[in-house]
């Protein structure tokens, strides 16, 4: 379930001011891949978050010794977001002309949030997330689209609780599921990968009266 834009917005920010972190030189254990549309930016590392920094270690020193965490993506800057967003926007405004503003809204939200609602990734508390088990990508049911693409044909497995994959990709699921949730993460249902802590997302999911990460506005 996408949670309503509107309840989202109505969620408050207290900037807790917390610096960002190179997450492959904070634990050489924690594997990093950059996504395509990253590479295309001069952001040529993975950042997060101090706190998300600190919890993604403990998770990883839990993990039996051939385990490792990938991190395909951290801190997202501004920008992008909207590039991708906008991107979106007017595929879906080409393919429904039909379509009135907001329910072309509604439906690129499903695939990327929109730029002015403090979207998760441009925070620094939203991570793209997997296991690596003896050097290979333990199995999920599909792998971490690299690319945004609606065309994607796995794009029916992406939801954390999909049908469309066998009871071992469930169970794989079910242990970052189990792990995420116990260092305090809450992921996003339409996308297994998808994990944050400290963003409106996650205040909401929470129940807690505020958000600690508003956008980060530069990233060096």
């Amino acid at each position: 379930m996408i949670i309503p834009e509107n309840e989202l917005n109505e969620i408050e920010v207290k900037e807790c001011d917390e610096g960002l972190i190179d997450i492959s030189k904070y634990d050489d254990r924690i594997k990093i891949m950059i996504s395509e549309y990253m590479k295309n930016t001069s952001l040529k590392k993975i950042f997060v978050r101090q706190s998300v920094a600190e919890k993604l270690k403990e998770i990883q020193n839990e993990l039996p010794k051939n385990m490792n965490l990938m991190i395909t993506g951290g801190v997202r800057p501004l920008k992008i977001q909207k590039e991708i967003y906008d991107s979106f926007f007017e595929k879906s405004k080409k393919a429904h002309p039909k379509w009135d503003e907001n329910k072309i809204r509604e439906e690129t939200r499903k695939i990327v949030a929109p730029p002015n609602s403090i979207p998760p990734h441009p925070t620094g508390g939203a991570i793209d997330i997997t296991f690596y088990q003896n050097n290979q990508p333990l199995d999920m049911g599909c792998e971490i689209p690299m690319t945004i693409d609606t065309n994607n044909p796995n794009i029916n497995k992406f939801p954390t609780n999909s049908k469309n994959i066998t009871k071992e990709q469930r169970k794989n699921r079910g242990f970052l599921i189990n792990l995420m949730k116990k260092h305090d993460f809450v992921n996003l249902e339409s996308e297994w990968w998808h994990w944050s802590y400290g963003d409106r997302y996650w205040a909401l999911k929470k129940n807690k009266k505020y958000a600690i990460y508003g956008t980060i506005q530069s990233i060096k």
